[in-house]
């Protein structure tokens, strides 16, 4: 009976409760036994939306890589897998991870949590959450449990990542790459709490390539340019093993057996069944031949300056290593690959020194064709200067690198002024009813036609990846001038002898009004106002979806009120007639192509009227 069971019952949990409160009073039972209090989630709070953050070390990485960082949204469950060689790394990482991905994931984020690791509780880390407006909130000592989402994440990824590894016999210190791409279709696989859906499909606007995925390990065959081509019999390919995707391009990432490097690659051809090379097993791209350059100019011997025939003796090329079709991601600086030296390029005769390099000797045996050579080669040295100054010159990656960089703080200001003295903007408070749109800076290094630095150009731009969904607009569309047309502009003017120039607008975006209101969040870095304060546009900027359109309606505008009406064919080719004058204009985005009948100062004088409404150069 029931009721006979009741007295053991009461007993049993008289004894235990007399005992909880026995232990949690004796200071021996306290010193001596371990236990711990419960946990409870701190990233359940309402209204927050929380990514969570944790690393993991692993030893013996690909290029002195220590171990990863790990990235997982709580809402759509995205995570993101950054390798690092020092843990000093970290808040450089999430500096990145904050430019480039999160403002691409729904529902925004509020909170950066972590666990009490030192590189998540640096001044540093805390600076960039609070720059990025975040929170950043990090779980007790020994309190892992609260950051538990990524420590389940990360213990999938490992697991996944131990077992492509072994499945291909893929060398160890690849396992950032398994793990990133474990965590590429971890984000592309349906997840129970998501109804079934993807994560990818939750989160971000990115349309699924199901054609993109392959198998981890498998053989890849990656197609050589024809200059890399053993001559016309050798071989179109080189086998290599399939180890990743590209984080910044469509391509897929092609371990090089030959080399050890990892190699971007578009056009490869695949055969998952097939276990790929690894280091030490052949194939690969061919050693010494990685870009064909033009020949050096031949030096001339001793023999040769005598007058008498000599053979002309080539320096060996210097090559720079690219992936076959694809481009090389594992240059480490310093780094440079020798070419294999061509067979001797022989002669009947060769001239004197002056012969082959001054352009006022009278020309001789093969002494032409040695001076396009030396010219060919001289245009090769200069290219190799400019790329040479733009790797010095190097660009910021996001915005907190740039504002400890005084020259690019400044160009950073320029911007925002001429902005605000276009009129592009005006500063409001912030309420619950606007939908503030995203801004990312840009930044690039302008060379001349030497090589050097013209100018560091930094743009604000509004991020349109996030603006709208397509089903929210679709009146986009911006024309540009068709090519069909342009090469009828050109011929037109061959064929009566009209002179063809070249003009751009100044900001042209800036030009044009916007039809509806859009806030933006203020310029990070450069913020004014305190963070409340958002920019309300009142002009087209770049990034923008519609900006485009409507830069092209009031470009149109403009030059419907000049007298030039659009052809039928070609919304972008105008034309005017004034009794035996003609002109024809051709626009693309911001550049234009003018001709017509006159001479080059009527032409010019075009320019000038249209810079009455828009600011123009030539």
């Amino acid at each position: 009976m029931r009721g006979s069971d009741t007295p053991a019952k009461e007993n049993s949990r008289h004894w235990k409760l007399t005992n909880e409160c026995e232990v949690d009073k004796c200071e021996p039972c306290l010193l001596c036994k371990p236990r711990r209090t419960n946990i409870h989630s701190t990233a359940t709070r309402s209204g927050e939306v929380v990514v969570q953050v944790d690393g993991m070390p692993w030893k013996g990485g690909y290029k002195g890589q220590s171990g990863t960082i790990t990235f997982s949204h709580r809402i759509n469950k995205i995570v993101h897998v950054y390798p690092y060689c020092n843990k000093s790394e970290a808040a450089k990482i999430l500096g990145d991870y904050l430019t480039h991905q999160l403002p691409k994931l729904l529902p925004r984020a509020t909170c950066i949590q972590t666990d009490a690791g030192t590189e998540f509780t640096s001044r540093e880390w805390v600076e960039q959450c609070r720059s990025a407006g975040l929170k950043a909130r990090h779980a007790p000592p020994s309190c892992q449990a609260m950051n538990g989402q990524v420590e389940k994440d990360q213990a999938t990824l490992a697991e996944s990542a131990r077992a492509m590894l072994k499945g291909r016999n893929v060398p160890d210190r690849y396992w950032t790459l398994a793990l990133q791409t474990a965590a590429y279709l971890k984000n592309r696989t349906p997840h129970n709490a998501l109804g079934g859906r993807l994560p990818v499909e939750v989160g971000t606007d990115e349309t699924l390539e199901p054609h993109r995925l392959r198998t981890f390990g498998c053989a890849a065959f990656v197609q050589m340019e024809k200059g890399l081509r053993d001559g016309k019999g050798g071989d179109v390919r080189w086998k290599g093993m399939f180890v990743g995707y590209s984080p910044e391009s469509p391509a897929w990432l092609i371990l090089d057996p030959s080399s050890g490097r990892i190699r971007e690659a578009y056009h490869v051809k695949f055969v998952e069944d097939e276990p790929g090379l690894s280091v030490g097993q052949g194939g690969g791209m061919p050693q010494g031949r990685e870009v064909p350059v033009t020949q050096p100019a031949p030096q001339v011997t001793a023999e040769a300056r005598q007058g008498e025939p000599a053979e002309l003796e080539d320096e060996p090329e210097q090559a720079v290593d690219a992936g076959g079709e694809g481009r090389d991601t594992d240059l480490r600086e310093g780094e440079s690959s020798r070419g294999a030296t061509t067979d001797p390029r022989r002669s009947t005769r060769a001239g004197t020194p002056r012969d082959l390099w001054d352009p006022s000797s009278p020309a001789t045996d093969g002494t032409e064709k040695l001076r396009r050579e030396r010219q060919a080669y001289s245009n090769q040295v200069l290219l190799a200067m400019a790329t040479t100054v733009r790797s010095q010159a190097e660009e910021p990656r996001n915005w907190q690198e740039a504002i400890h960089e005084e020259k690019w703080l400044k160009s950073m200001k320029r911007e925002r002024d001429a902005l605000k003295s276009a009129g592009a903007y005006t500063l409001v408070p912030r309420n619950a009813s606007m939908r503030v749109e995203n801004g990312i800076w840009r930044f690039r290094t302008k060379m001349d036609q030497n090589g050097n630095i013209a100018k560091l150009k930094s743009r604000y731009v509004l991020d349109g990846s996030r603006q709208w969904s397509p089903t929210e607009r679709e009146d986009i569309y911006s024309p540009v001038a068709e090519l069909a047309s342009i090469r009828s502009l050109l011929a037109c003017a061959a064929e009566k002898g009209w002179e063809v120039i070249q003009a751009d607008f100044t900001a042209a975006y800036l030009n044009a009004k916007l039809d509806e209101p859009v806030y933006l969040q203020q310029p990070p870095g450069l913020e004014e106002g305190g963070k409340r304060m958002v920019w309300k546009l009142s002009r087209a900027i770049y990034g923008m979806k519609q900006s485009g359109k409507l830069w092209y309606n009031e470009l149109r505008g403009t030059l419907k009120e000049l007298g030039y009406v659009p052809t039928k064919t070609d919304p972008c080719a105008f034309t005017r007639r004034n009794n035996d004058e003609r002109d024809i204009i051709a626009v693309y985005i911001d550049d234009l192509l003018i001709t017509g009948t006159g001479n080059r100062n009527r032409l010019d004088s075009l320019v000038l009227e249209l810079g009455k409404f828009h600011d123009i150069s030539k």
